[in-house]
C-alpha cells in the first residue's frame, strides 16, 4: 500500500546531504462541500489511499475543518532569498506555486519577501503529471481528471483531463473566490484534454492538459454560470478578477483569451482592487486594441461565451514547449 512503500521511495530520492528535509505526513484541510472522494482525484490519489494514511481519522464523518493526510513528502524549511519568485521556487522543488501560497497562508505574491522562511513539501510517491509539446501539437501524461464539485460542473468528462499543477491551479483560484466572495455561483467547464492528450475534436489546441475552457462568471446565474453569449453589462468583473489574479499573480497563466470588449470592465475592476500600473499593462491587451500582441489577457474571436485559460508549463513538465508569442490558436 501507499503508506509502507513511500517512505522506502523517499529513503531513495532524499538526497544524503539534505538536512532540511523531514518525512511527513502533506496535510489538507477540508473546505466546506468537499468530499473525500473529491479531495483523493485533486491530489491524484484514490479514496483507499487516504483510508490508509488516515487511520486514526474517520474519513466517513470529516467535515469541514478537518485536517487529513493526502501523502507521505519531504517537509522543506526554505528561507527566502533576494530574487525568489513563487514559481522560480516551485520550479526548484517541483511543486506548484499555488501549492506553497496554501501551505504558507500566502495570497499575494507579492507578500514573499526576503529573510523569510517558508515551508514546501514534496510528492515523491506519486507519479508526476507531465505536459509534452505545443497546447498545440502536443501528448500528456499520468493526467489528473475534473470532477465535478461544490465550485464548478464538468460539462464532458471524457474531455477533463489536465496536469495534476493544474488541477491543483483550478482549485485554489476558485476557492479563492468562494473565500473573498461567498455564495459564488459553480462555473461550467467544458473541454480540457483527452486523457492521453493530443488532438480534441473542435479546438486547435487543448492537446497537453494545460488548456481549460470556463464560462464567464455573470451577474445573474442560476446555481451554475454555464456557456453562453455575455456582453460586458452582464459580466462579474470582480469575481471574474479575484479568480484570475490568484494565477496571474503567481505566474501560473501564459494565456487567457477572450472577447475583447469583456476586457474593459475586466481592466476597471482591476483598477478597483488595487493592481498597479504595471501589473495592468503586463496583464491586459485593453485598451491597445484588439489585434495588438500584448499582455497576458488577450482577444480571441469566438470567445464571448466562454474564457480560455492557458496554464503555463510546471515544475513537471520537462517536455512542455510554452508559446511566448501568443500566436498559437487557441
Amino acid at each position: 500500500m501507499l503508506s509502507r512503500l513511500a517512505p522506502l521511495l523517499l529513503v531513495l530520492l532524499v538526497p544524503a546531504n539534505a538536512l532540511a528535509q523531514v518525512l511527513v505526513s502533506v496535510p489538507c484541510v477540508l473546505a466546506e462541500g468537499e468530499t473525500v472522494a473529491q479531495v483523493a482525484a485533486r491530489f491524484g490519489v484514490t479514496p483507499d489511499d487516504l483510508v490508509e494514511l488516515n487511520r486514526d481519522t474517520d474519513l466517513e464523518v470529516a467535515s469541514a475543518g478537518t485536517e487529513i493526510a493526502v501523502g507521505i513528502g519531504e517537509r522543506v524549511v526554505h528561507t527566502v532569498a533576494r530574487g525568489d519568485t513563487m514559481l522560480r521556487l516551485a520550479r526548484r522543488y517541483g511543486v506548484s506555486a499555488l501549492d506553497i501560497g496554501r501551505w504558507n497562508g500566502i495570497a499575494d505574491a507579492r507578500r514573499l519577501r526576503a529573510g523569510a522562511t517558508i515551508v514546501v513539501y514534496a510528492w515523491p510517491h506519486l507519479p508526476p503529471s507531465s505536459s509534452i509539446g505545443r497546447p498545440t501539437d502536443g501528448s500528456l501524461e499520468n493526467a489528473v481528471r475534473l470532477r465535478s464539485g461544490p465550485l464548478w460542473v464538468v460539462h464532458d468528462p471524457a474531455r477533463a483531463f489536465v496536469t495534476r499543477e493544474v488541477a491543483t491551479a483550478l482549485d485554489a483560484g476558485f476557492r479563492a473566490v468562494e473565500a473573498a466572495l461567498h455564495r459564488s455561483p459553480r462555473i461550467e467547464i467544458r473541454d480540457a484534454s483527452v486523457e492521453h492528450g493530443g488532438p480534441l475534436l473542435g479546438h486547435h489546441s487543448h492537446q497537453s492538459g494545460r488548456d481549460v475552457d470556463i464560462a464567464y462568471y455573470r451577474v445573474h446565474c442560476e446555481g451554475t454560470c454555464r456557456h453562453g453569449r455575455v456582453d460586458p453589462a452582464e459580466l462579474d468583473a470582480e469575481r471574474l478578477y479575484t479568480l484570475l489574479s490568484t494565477w496571474l499573480r503567481t505566474g501560473a497563466l501564459d494565456y487567457v483569451f477572450m472577447d475583447y470588449d469583456l476586457q474593459e470592465p475586466l481592466y476597471r475592476a482591476a483598477r478597483a482592487h488595487g493592481a498597479t500600473y504595471g501589473e495592468l499593462a503586463r496583464w491586459f491587451q485593453w485598451p491597445h486594441g484588439r489585434d495588438q500582441q500584448a499582455g497576458i489577457i488577450r482577444h480571441a474571436p469566438g470567445h464571448r461565451d466562454h474564457l480560455h485559460l492557458r496554464f503555463a508549463c510546471g515544475a513537471h513538465d520537462r517536455e512542455c514547449r510554452p508559446d511566448r508569442s501568443g500566436t498559437e490558436l487557441p
